[in-house]
């Protein structure tokens, strides 16, 4: 729908333009991934963006770990489930929650 429409529609805690480049990064090779992230680390407009230091910081783990991902998932939706999280804490795991599907989604 987004791809016919020509318009971008994110989940609470995705950022378009950390969208894209997200999508850029997991489909580059290794070199070209630390450009990516050297460019996002150097944009400071950028890095001001809401939810801007944890894309980054799973591009960060993503050039040690291409499963970080898959254990983020897991990790947040078992912290999700914990019965003594907070609502806010809930809320906040669950913008991690889909700022990451931002790593794997196809446009």
């Amino acid at each position: 729908m987004q791809e016919k429409a020509n318009a971008w529609i994110g989940l609470p805690g995705q950022d378009e333009e950390f969208h894209r480049l997200a999508q850029s990064f997991s489909a580059a090779a290794r070199s070209d991934r630390e450009a990516i992230l050297a460019s996002v680390e150097a944009n400071g407009a950028l890095s001001e963006r809401p939810n801007a230091a944890y894309y980054k910081k799973v591009m960060a783990k993503l050039l040690d770990d291409d499963s970080f991902p898959q254990k983020e998932v897991a990790r947040l939706n078992k912290m999700i489930e914990s019965s003594s999280l907070s609502e806010t804490k809930r809320s906040q795991f669950a913008q991690r929650l889909n700022a990451l599907a931002s790593f794997s989604s196809a446009d």
